[in-house]
């Protein structure tokens, strides 16, 4: 678990920021749910796995955690490092109780406050947000998304140095996951095995994918890759700071025809290309357009978004068409270029990295080669 004065640095990060942007408070929300977790545990340490929580920052004042049980009261001591945790009470009109609750933080603020919402595009309802702007209508309720997206991008010392611990657990989950295969077992064996690993080192919130069809955002089947498959093994995780890592490599079972070989070898390009891309100075939408002119060049297609930054859960910035967020030293960027030859018969393949910006470009957290890994 991190210390309190990595947090405390985190904290003046933000007050930094909200007054730069002359906020009266910071509302940082939280689900229990990959990519919408992030912003309230690198805060605060803590997210329900289940339920909704805010953080209320106010300038020079260290973040209220508002919950909605006693449980997550307790849970959020353990986990987290905050103090003052208070449990949210429903009222008529306010169901969640956060409305109540806001006003009384904001009781001693400027008259006409204004406060920054993070999460306001995809993690606060509607709803919630109507019951804030009712219970302080005077307020000026904005989003302050991308003040938290800032903060975070940049990693600290202690940031990478749990990345890679986490990114070598990923690597002998992997192992574990190709040993499976190689033995005859089955993808969904294979995803247990890696995800049994992860789960034993601790890992919290896991993603496994073992797949032979060309989208492979499916749970894994109970049987074995059939001779001649082309398989793509993804796997994801963090660890009980948030730190979120991927990898992904292919797996063919037994010899590849022309058509799977095509695939694969210019995911390898592309995903090469991508990495040269990664240096300071150059934008997301560079390493976007690295991974498109090969997909194009190849006569194939690609069947999902390239990838994005990552740190506590996911970060900045997107790697995606026209993204001028300039790569940064102590940046860190997950890659999952998804080929896919999308004839009559369809083929895809994906490969992903997680590497860190330095000034000498982009290094990967993983010790696996890229190659193709043979079982058969």
């Amino acid at each position: 678990m991190l210390d309190r004065l990595e947090y405390r640095t985190r904290r003046d990060r933000l007050h930094a920021a909200m007054a730069a942007a002359g906020l009266d408070a910071l509302v940082v929300g939280g689900r229990g749910v990959i990519a919408q977790n992030g912003f309230l545990i690198w805060l605060t340490g803590y997210c329900p796995v289940i339920r909704p929580a805010y953080a209320v920052l106010l300038p020079g004042r260290d973040p209220v955690l508002l919950v909605t049980t006693p449980s997550d009261v307790w849970l959020a001591r353990r986990q987290g490092i905050t103090d003052d945790i208070r449990v949210l009470a429903p009222a008529e009109g306010d169901a969640m109780g956060s409305a109540t609750a806001l006003r009384t933080l904001l009781a001693d603020s400027a008259a006409h406050p204004r406060i920054g919402i993070v999460g306001l595009e995809d993690i606060v309802p509607a709803a919630e947000l109507l019951r804030w702007q009712t219970a302080i209508p005077d307020a000026n309720f904005i989003s302050a998304t991308e003040l938290m997206w800032g903060a975070k991008a940049i990693k600290s010392p202690r940031d990478l140095a749990g990345m890679r611990a986490m990114a070598a657990h990923l690597d002998t989950a992997f192992s574990a996951l190709v040993a499976t295969l190689a033995e005859g077992g089955t993808q969904a064996e294979a995803a247990g095995a890696a995800e049994g690993h992860l789960r034993g080192a601790g890992a919290v919130e896991i993603l496994v994918y073992v797949s032979s069809f060309p989208h492979f955002l499916h749970r894994p089947e109970t049987t074995p890759p059939s001779p001649g498959n082309l398989v793509t093994a993804f796997v994801e995780a963090s660890d009980t700071d948030g730190y979120w890592v991927e990898l992904a490599r292919l797996i063919s079972a037994g010899p590849l025809d022309a058509r799977r070989r095509h695939v694969a070898e210019h995911s390898l390009t592309a995903m090469q290309c991508a990495e040269d891309s990664l240096r300071p100075g150059q934008t997301g939408g560079a390493a976007y357009e690295a991974i498109a002119r090969t997909i194009a060049a190849a006569g194939l297609t690609s069947g999902l978004w390239y990838g994005h930054g990552v740190g506590v859960d996911h970060d900045l910035p997107v790697i995606g068409r026209g993204n001028d967020t300039v790569l940064e030293p102590g940046m860190v960027i997950a890659l999952h270029p998804h080929i896919v030859d999308a004839g009559d018969d369809p083929v895809g393949a994906c490969l992903g990295d997680t590497f860190v910006i330095s000034e000498g470009g982009a290094t990967p957290l993983s010790a696996h080669p890229r190659d193709i890994v043979a079982i058969g």
